[in-house]
């Protein structure tokens, strides 16, 4: 998001989207910056026992069963690393890749209380091990202001799995099947590594490509909180990405546009054929002394011809016999 992208209107773009967003009632997930001593009590962590991972659960706003906290929250991307994948991946890096992105508000309100409200959930998953157990967490930062990395590995081990099965890899996030080949029968992609993308964030909008998303677009994001062990007895959170969806990418693509632009008109002129470059001499005209007879303008200015004047020349064909004697 360089000079090309206009901030004053994105940010006002995604005031409005949040706005909407907080406003509606009939919407699956929790916004995230709406995270109020109400919904507090609502919330509780529940940890797997084979996984030794503790995940925040509430209420299913449809029937009140227990569900993992999934909280969504908009936001401009600043960046993206998305699949499919261009290279195969090693089998040393199964373990570790992941699809990630990052998240930021540019300053905006709502967006910093989000941040804010994931340290409160950081406090809540701290009381379920021992004190100074749980890693210390901080947002990254994006020109001065707060953002958010959110990820999801592409694989789980089987130990890990808590008994899910195998979840196929879907064709737009894996075209060249080099995250499909790569599955063995102790590491492989669960439900809970998979991600959606969508064009709109609306209700039955289409999948899209992963492929399709750039840094400067105003997306919404369902996320989630998970501690997860990293060592014996040392834990840290993750901001878990559960889907990504696409709200308005014209400023963007207002800002690739110009961008290309400026760099057409930076470009130096080229032209269709080499110019033409004016001679000192016509091919037949000489300078003095160079052993060629001249029939251009230096001999029309008198220049010597042989070691003789134009008028002489002419002298000597009028009078031959004075040239003799």
């Amino acid at each position: 998001m360089d000079e090309f992208y206009n901030h004053v209107a994105a940010k006002t773009d995604l005031e409005s989207l949040t706005k909407a967003r907080n406003a509606n009632s009939t919407s699956k997930f929790y916004q995230l910056c709406n995270w109020d001593d109400a919904m507090v009590s609502k919330c509780k962590a529940l940890t797997t026992a084979s996984s030794r991972r503790t995940m925040c659960v509430v209420p299913n706003k449809e029937t009140g069963e227990p569900e993992e906290a999934v909280f969504a929250l908009q936001g401009f991307l600043t960046e993206v690393d998305l699949p499919p994948l261009k290279i195969r991946p090693r089998p040393g890096q199964l373990k570790h890749i992941r699809q990630h992105i990052t998240l930021t508000g540019l300053g905006q309100k709502e967006f910093d209380e989000a941040v804010g409200n994931l340290y409160g959930i950081h406090t809540m998953l701290a009381r379920q091990v021992p004190p100074g157990a749980l890693e210390s967490w901080h947002p990254s930062e994006y020109n001065g202001q707060s953002a958010l990395d959110i990820q999801n590995r592409y694989f789980t081990p089987r130990k890990f799995a808590n008994g899910q099965p195998k979840f196929p890899f879907d064709k737009l996030s894996d075209d060249n099947s080099y995250l499909e080949d790569s599955t063995t029968p102790e590491l492989y992609h669960t439900y809970d590594n998979h991600v959606d993308y969508y064009g709109a964030a609306e209700a039955g909008a289409a999948a899209v490509a992963p492929s399709c998303f750039r840094p400067g677009d105003i997306v919404e994001v369902c996320l989630s909180a998970v501690m997860a062990p990293v060592s014996a007895d040392k834990y840290k959170m993750l901001v878990v990405l559960r889907s990504l969806a696409a709200v308005n990418t014209s400023h963007t693509m207002s800002a690739e546009t110009n961008r290309e632009l400026a760099s057409a008109r930076s470009v130096p002129l080229s032209l269709n054929k080499v110019p033409k470059r004016r001679r000192a001499y016509s091919p037949t005209e000489k300078d003095s002394g160079s052993g060629v007879v001249g029939t251009g303008s230096a001999a029309k200015r008198g220049r010597m011809t042989d070691g003789m004047t134009d008028q002489h020349q002419q002298n000597t064909t009028e009078n031959p016999m004075e040239a003799v004697e």
